[in-house]
C-alpha cells in the first residue's frame, strides 16, 4: 500500500491544540504526531476528537508499559497513553485508523514518551485501541489536545497520510524527469504519463541586473536578495526600471507572470504611491507610453489591483480598478498578464500562478501593438498631500510569447482500457447489420437501437481482459444521425455478452433511455433492464434534434453509489444530463466485464435511432481520472 500526505499542521507557538482539518477522506488512514513539550517540568498527555464530534461518542482500550488495561465507554473523546504521564518528556505517536462512512471507526495507536532526558531514564510506551462510534461520516478532521499541565511546544506535528492518493499527490517532487516518462503504480496496476511543464521564452531569476533603463534608484535590482526592490509613492520624480524583451511580442497572445511581494504598505492621506508593471512599445521618460499594464494603488484603504490597455497615451487615466483590500506586510502575491487578441486580462493569484484565484481583471483595447519592453514605474503626478508609501519586490519574470495559457508539470493517468476503434478489437454484434464496427469510419457504426424488429436482440458488446471492480469510470462520445418515436437504448457494462438482451436478467450498470426523454441511471441485480424502481434519472430531449452533436457519456461507479453524466463539449463540458443511484437499494452488482450496447425487445412500443460509438475509454480502481 502507498501512503500519500492528505494534510499537516506543525505549531508556530505553544499551543494545548493540535489540529489537522479539512482534508480528503480515505478508507484506510495513518497519523504520524511528534508532541514536543514546552517545559521539562510539564507534562503531556493527548486526548482526540473526529470531525469536531465532542459526545459521548468514543470508546477504548488501552496498556501502559505492558501493564495492566484500562478500558472506557461512552466518553467525549479517544486517547493514547492515558497511564502515562512522565514529567519532561516529548512523545511520538503512531496511529492505524479504518475510515468507511457506513462503519464505526476503528484505530490502533502505539505511543512512545521520553521520559525525562539522559540515558539513564528509559522512555515509557503505550497502546491504545478506540473506536469512534459513528457510521454515517468518514473522518476529515482530526483535533488532539493536551491535557497535560505543559504545552505543545513550537514545531509540534500531526500529519495525516491517506492510502486512496494518486501519484500526482502522493509524490508531487517527482518533476525532473524527460518528457514522456511513464510513472506505474506497482500496487494499483496504474499508469501515468508525464508532461513536462510550458517552457517560457524568457525565465529571469535576476541573478543579475537585467535593466535596459533606469530612472532614479528608488526602484532597482538587490544584489543582496537577487530581486528587484522599490519603494515609490507620488514625489514627482519619474522612478522605473526597464527591462529590453528583445523583440517585439506578439500581437495577438503572450502570457507575462511575475512574483509581487507587498514588504510594507503605508496608508496614504489620499490616493498615492501607484505602482506600475507594464508592457510598453518604448522606453520614454514616465508612464506616457501606452502599453498593458498591472497596476497596484495604495489608495487609503489598503490597496487595490487595477488593469489598463491603450493603443498610446497616460497609463494612468483609464484604469479598470478591482475591489479595495487590506494587503498585510510580508504578502506575496503571483500576477499574470495575459493577451488573446484585444482582450487583455490580469490574474493576481494568492499561492502560485494557476492556482487559488484572487482577483480577476479584464480590459479590450484594440491596435496596441509593438510592445517590448517590460517596465516597473511610478505614477510621478506630484501632490504634497499624498503621503502614501509601498515598499515591494519583484522576483520570478517569466514571458511566454505566442499563447495564452501555461501547463505545470502533471502526472496524467492513463485508461485501464482504451478502444480508439481503430480496429474492430473483438465486438461482438448479435445482429450485425444493425451495430456493428466500421471499418471505414473507424467508430461502432451504425448503433441502431430499434424497437419491434421482430423481437430480435441487437446487441454488441466487447469482453473486457479485467473485470470491473467496486470504483471505475467509463466514457464513450455517443453521436445521432436518425431518431423516432421512443426507442429503448441501454449503454453500460454487464455480466452477460451480446447474447444477452436487456429483456433477461443480468447484472448491471448503465445509462438507458426507454421513452426518448427520460435517461435512467440504471442499477440490475440478476434482473432485467425493463423495469424503473428506485433509480435516479432525468430528462432531456436535445438529441432527437442536435444531429452530428457529439454526447460525451459518463458511468462512474464509487462503492455503493453509480452516477451517469451526458456533457457536450467534452467530458468536461456542459452537462445535461445527471443521475446518481445507489446500488444497495437494488441488490449487489458484481463481475462486470463486458462494455455493451442493445436494444430491449421485451417491449412493444415502436421506436428508433441511429448512432455511432466512439473514444471508449476505462478506468477502473478510481472514481476520478487526474
Amino acid at each position: 500500500m502507498a501512503w500519500g500526505k492528505a494534510g499537516s499542521t506543525t505549531l508556530s507557538s505553544a499551543s494545548d491544540t493540535l489540529d489537522v482539518t479539512g482534508f480528503t477522506a480515505s478508507k484506510t488512514m495513518q497519523t504520524l504526531q511528534h508532541g514536543i513539550l514546552n517545559s521539562s517540568s510539564n507534562k503531556l498527555t493527548t486526548r482526540g476528537n473526529f470531525n469536531g464530534d465532542t459526545g459521548n461518542n468514543y470508546a477504548y482500550r488501552t496498556k501502559d508499559n505492558g501493564g495492566t488495561e484500562e478500558n472506557g465507554g461512552s466518553i467525549s473523546y479517544w486517547r493514547v497513553g492515558a497511564g502515562l504521564n512522565p514529567t519532561g518528556g516529548d512523545n511520538f505517536i503512531v496511529s492505524y485508523m479504518v475510515n468507511i462512512a457506513s462503519e464505526e471507526k476503528l484505530m490502533l495507536s502505539w505511543i512512545n514518551n521520553g521520559n525525562a532526558s539522559g540515558a539513564g531514564n528509559a522512555p515509557q510506551r503505550g497502546e491504545t485501541a478506540c473506536k469512534w462510534a459513528n457510521t454515517s461520516d468518514q473522518v476529515t478532521d482530526i483535533d488532539q489536545a493536551n491535557v497535560g499541565n505543559g504545552d505543545y511546544d513550537t514545531n509540534t506535528n500531526l500529519t495525516v497520510l491517506g492510502s486512496d492518493l494518486t501519484p500526482a499527490v502522493a509524490i508531487p517532487g517527482i518533476d525532473n524527469v524527460q518528457d514522456n516518462s511513464l510513472f506505474v503504480d506497482k500496487v494499483n496496476a496504474r499508469r501515468y504519463w508525464f508532461s513536462e511543464p510550458s517552457t517560457p521564452d524568457i525565465n529571469d531569476t535576476f541573478e543579475t541586473d537585467t535593466k535596459t533603463a533606469q530612472n532614479g534608484t528608488l526602484v532597482a535590482w538587490d544584489s543582496t536578495d537577487k530581486r528587484i526592490e522599490g519603494t515609490v509613492s507620488r514625489i514627482g520624480t519619474n522612478t522605473n526600471w526597464i527591462y529590453d524583451l528583445g523583440s517585439d511580442l506578439s500581437a495577438t497572445k503572450f502570457v507575462v507572470d511575475f512574483q509581487f511581494d507587498i514588504i510594507s504598505n503605508t496608508d496614504s492621506t489620499g490616493t498615492s504611491a501607484t505602482n506600475f508593471f507594464m508592457i510598453t512599445s518604448g522606453t520614454g521618460s514616465n508612464q506616457n507610453a501606452g502599453g498593458f499594464s498591472f497596476t497596484f494603488q495604495n489608495d487609503g484603504s489598503g490597496g487595490k489591483f487595477g488593469i489598463n490597455a491603450k493603443n498610446s497615451g497616460d497609463m494612468e487615466s483609464g484604469n479598470t480598478w478591482g475591489s479595495d483590500d487590506t494587503f498585510a506586510s510580508n504578502t506575496t502575491y503571483y500576477m499574470r498578464m495575459i493577451r488573446d487578441g484585444d482582450d487583455f486580462t490580469c490574474i493576481r493569484y494568492s499561492d502560485t500562478w494557476g492556482g487559488t484565484v484572487a482577483e480577476t481583471l479584464e480590459k479590450t483595447v484594440s491596435g496596441v501593438t509593438g510592445l517590448r519592453y517590460w517596465r516597473i514605474q511610478n505614477y510621478n503626478g506630484a501632490t504634497s498631500s499624498y503621503d502614501g508609501v509601498t515598499t515591494f519586490a519583484v522576483d520570478n519574470l517569466k514571458l511566454y510569447n505566442g499563447v495564452t495559457t501555461t501547463t505545470p508539470a502533471t502526472w496524467t493517468m492513463q485508461p485501464t482500457y482504451e478502444d480508439d476503434f481503430s480496429t474492430d478489437k473483438g465486438w461482438v454484434s448479435s445482429y450485425s447489420t444493425k451495430m456493428a464496427y466500421n471499418g471505414t469510419t473507424k467508430k461502432l457504426d451504425p448503433v441502431k437501437f430499434e424497437n419491434e424488429n421482430n423481437n430480435a436482440n441487437i446487441t454488441i458488446a466487447k469482453e473486457l481482459d479485467f473485470t470491473l471492480g467496486t470504483k471505475f469510470v467509463v466514457r464513450f462520445v455517443l453521436d445521432f444521425s436518425v431518431f423516432g418515436g421512443s426507442p429503448f437504448m441501454t449503454m453500460g457494462v454487464s455480466d452477460k455478452d451480446s447474447t444477452v438482451n436487456a429483456d433477461t436478467a443480468q447484472d448491471y450498470l448503465g445509462i438507458v433511455c426507454h421513452n426518448g426523454t427520460t435517461w435512467s441511471a440504471q442499477v440490475k441485480d440478476n434482473t432485467e433492464l425493463g423495469t424503473f424502481t428506485n433509480i435516479s434519472q432525468a430528462s432531456y430531449s436535445g438529441h432527437q434534434s442536435n444531429f452530428g452533436t457529439d454526447f460525451y457519456c459518463e458511468l462512474i461507479r464509487n462503492e455503493d453509489s453509480f452516477t451517469i453524466n451526458i456533457r457536450t463539449g467534452s467530458h468536461t463540458g456542459t452537462t445535461v444530463v445527471t443521475a446518481t443511484t445507489t446500488i444497495s437499494t437494488i441488490g449487489t452488482v458484481s463481475n462486470l466485464k463486458y462494455i455493451k450496447f442493445g436494444n430491449y425487445d421485451g417491449t412493444s412500443t415502436a421506436g428508433y435511432c441511429t448512432t455511432t460509438i466512439d473514444d471508449l475509454i476505462v478506468y477502473n480502481g478510481v472514481t476520478t481520472p487526474n
